[in-house]
């Protein structure tokens, strides 16, 4: 097993970055995702998926940067509807979503915590330990959707005040103040890329977690803008292109041959790589499947040239 093993030199992709804005009800978290939204996206069109009855209704018209197209999250809120949120937001071709909030699915009506509760009530041993086995895998599988999704997804979580009551002082316990608790998963803020705190009173944010170092080095807390969308949208461009992966390349050629463009012939791969697709980028060579499946499903027929041109097509675009 260890031959299969290779070390490569670390270095960073261009990709996709994954941000949660926390903070309070009213503390200024859909707007301020709206906003670096709006910086973020290359194509001024901004997917939001939307569980707080409307709210980035009031705020689209003051945003002129940027066209927001929402859909309505509403209960049931489970992991699975999050997923479908984000893969049709994928299909649809938005490079930019808003996921306000995602609080919803952990403790709305219909999320896990909803889940859990039905799953430890209706088993016979009415174990809650037991019972996480069939949500943890639900909740995990929407997580792993915001990481590893083909476009930017900006994710707001409610959140709390959260205290420490094991101190004692004159006998009595004695509560302790000790920051703010988002409403989700324990851990799951360490997911994202950045990690935005928004205060109540000023709607300022300060970025305990940046891996992309454009927050981090601010003294002073910040009203999120435009500009900082902009800034995120050159760190994900920076660096290397993830090329195509060999389970792209294989599952392309796979229906190109069910679409009857080619044989399966070692002469036929290489005509694949010839028109190009060897050069997509992952995020590309995604659209090329979703194209290839959508024909498959509607029946329309795929010749070479209609190959070629989509993938040329697609060349073009991420030379831009």
């Amino acid at each position: 097993m260890s031959n299969n093993i290779q070390f490569v030199k670390a270095e960073k992709y261009a990709g996709f970055v994954q941000l949660s804005i926390e903070g309070p009800s009213g503390s200024g978290k859909t707007y301020g995702a709206m906003l670096l939204a709006a910086g973020l996206t290359k194509k001024g069109i901004v997917a939001f998926g939307d569980s707080e009855h409307g709210r980035c209704r009031h705020y689209a018209p003051l945003i002129k940067d940027a066209e927001f197209h929402v859909f309505d999250i509403t209960p049931p809120y489970t992991p699975e509807k999050y997923v479908q949120v984000i893969e049709a937001a994928e299909k649809a071709g938005y490079d930019v979503l808003i996921l306000d909030s995602i609080s919803h699915e952990w403790e709305g009506s219909g999320g896990s915590l909803e889940i859990h509760y039905n799953e430890t009530m209706k088993s016979k041993s009415q174990n809650s330990y037991i019972a996480w086995g069939n949500v943890t895998p639900r909740h995990q599988a929407f997580i792993a959707k915001i990481v590893n999704s083909n476009l930017h997804i900006i994710c707001s979580m409610r959140s709390k005040t959260a205290y420490d009551t094991s101190g004692q002082e004159g006998g009595k316990m004695k509560v302790k103040e000790v920051g703010q608790e988002v409403i989700q998963r324990q851990g799951v803020k360490y997911e994202f890329i950045t990690r935005f705190e928004i205060d109540l009173e000023t709607h300022k944010a300060t970025a305990p977690k940046d891996m992309t170092h454009i927050f981090s080095k601010r003294k002073d807390p910040f009203l999120l803008s435009v500009d900082d969308g902009k800034a995120l949208r050159e760190y994900a461009d920076e660096g290397a292109v993830r090329g195509i992966t060999k389970d792209q390349g294989k599952e392309i050629f796979e229906i190109c041959i069910q679409h009857g463009i080619f044989k399966n012939t070692e002469a036929d791969m290489e005509k694949l790589k010839a028109i190009g697709a060897k050069d997509l980028t992952h995020n590309n060579a995604f659209e090329l499947l979703v194209w290839l499946q959508e024909n498959r499903e509607s029946g329309t027929q795929v010749d070479f040239k209609k190959l070629s041109d989509r993938i040329k097509s697609l060349l073009e675009v991420k030379n831009e």
